[in-house]
């Protein structure tokens, strides 16, 4: 703030140089690089490339595929407005918030034409109101699932001593987020679950429900979860907690950003994501540790991240598991060694049981199984789900002392089966 008083002050003491430094950043966005040219951005403290492979394809970095669209995503200072941000360029159209941070706020900034976006990208990069810009990519998301089979045994609740817990409770009083594709909440073990709220990112609408045959990751993880104790079925961790149902089939940075906000808006004490992108995008980043960090009254929102079926140990900021304040779940065999196919590492918090895992599926079939690090964070955040309804004011870092310690074995890595 004050090296911008500075130049204020300096430009006003020569005529005419005040007027073109304020005009600059509008110059800016006249002339700027041709939307052919490589697009580049930054992400952290590291500048990443975007080059076209035709096909309305791009190489993320020159290794990931990835998908433009006419949206950039900006954060600007805290009391930027929807109107600032239109008036900025007559090519914007629509401008949504996505997540109000203690510092700055993350929008979407639609454009009429996608040829524009180097143009629009360079224009916003100078405005002195904004703190980070990006496009807005879609990447393939690595749903964290092996293959789904019949209908198994639920051993991993005896194994695990779960079901002794239920004695005192079953979840009440806990809201837990989970962003995944459709939720079948007509399933004969989902009906009666309390929905806190449902919303679909892809139609904008208040129905979460499977689109296609293919949407069936998230009434999978649902079952783990929140199956009732009818007798039917199976039973799920924490039958009696909340659920905040937010269907996001898709990989749009926009979407996931605006899924994290509507979980922190709806009142989550959990975030469930059985799943992980190829790379981590800062605002992503930004959403995560504002939940971990300042969610439920600053004790910390517990964001449940699958680790990843790969096999391979997981670095720094490869994804979003591997942030250091996210519960990070590897999968593991029914005696606590993780699964060859499961990825590894000191960004792993806990592994739990993560083969032929009970679920309640679409379609005629109604129960399957299925394997994977996905299953193993649904089994974890249920947990969670115990723990917090038996103590409401439990810390995050109490979380994972007592999922490390009092309920699931933190195993060294030694990969079997």
């Amino acid at each position: 703030m004050h090296s911008f008083k500075k130049k204020i002050k300096a430009a006003s003491l020569v005529p005419g140089r005040f007027f073109l430094w304020c005009m600059l950043p509008m110059v800016l966005c006249l002339f700027s690089t041709p939307a052919s040219a490589v697009t580049q951005f930054r992400n952290f403290s590291d500048t990443l490339g975007l080059v076209p492979t035709g096909n309305g394809c791009y190489l993320l970095d020159g290794t990931i595929g990835v998908k433009l669209t006419n949206r950039i995503i900006i954060l600007t200072d805290a009391d930027v407005t929807k109107a600032q941000i239109l008036n900025t360029d007559k090519r914007v159209t629509r401008v949504t918030e996505l997540y109000r941070l203690a510092c700055g706020i993350y929008f979407s900034v639609a454009f009429g034409d996608q040829n524009d976006l180097n143009a629009i990208l360079a224009c916003f990069t100078a405005q002195p109101f904004v703190q980070l810009v990006q496009p807005d990519l879609l990447q393939l998301r690595e749903k964290s699932t092996q293959a789904v089979t019949r209908h198994g045994t639920e051993a991993y609740l005896d194994r695990l001593k779960i079901s002794p817990l239920w004695k005192s409770n079953k979840g009440a009083n806990v809201k837990i987020a989970i962003i995944d594709d459709g939720f079948d909440l007509t399933h004969e073990d989902l009906q009666g679950v309390r929905l806190a709220f449902g919303y679909d990112m892809e139609s904008e609408t208040f129905d979460p429900s499977p689109r296609n045959a293919m949407d069936t990751h998230g009434t999978r993880v649902a079952g783990v979860i929140f199956a009732r104790h009818n007798g039917v079925g199976i039973d799920g961790i924490a039958p009696e907690a909340d659920l905040i149902a937010i269907r996001h089939a898709d990989t749009w940075t926009s979407r996931t950003v605006l899924s994290f906000y509507l979980a922190k808006l709806a009142g989550a004490d959990i975030v469930n994501c059985s799943w992980n992108s190829k790379v981590l995008l800062q605002p992503v980043a930004d959403a995560i540790n504002d939940l971990t960090t300042r969610g439920r009254g600053k004790k910390g929102v517990a964001v449940v991240f699958a680790a990843g079926n790969k096999g391979r140990e997981l670095e720094k900021n490869a994804s979003e598991a591997a942030l250091p304040d996210v519960i990070t779940v590897g999968a593991a065999d029914r005696n606590g060694h993780p699964l060859k196919f499961s990825n590894y590492g000191k960004a792993v918090d806990v592994y739990a049981w993560g083969k032929n895992v009970p679920a309640t599926t679409t379609g005629d079939k109604k129960y399957g199984i299925f394997s994977g690090t996905s299953a193993s964070a649904s089994i974890v955040s249920g947990i969670v789900a115990l723990l917090l309804s038996q103590d409401q004011d439990i810390s995050l870092r109490e979380i994972n002392q007592k999922l490390g310690h009092a309920l699931l074995q933190k195993w060294k890595v030694g990969n079997e089966e």
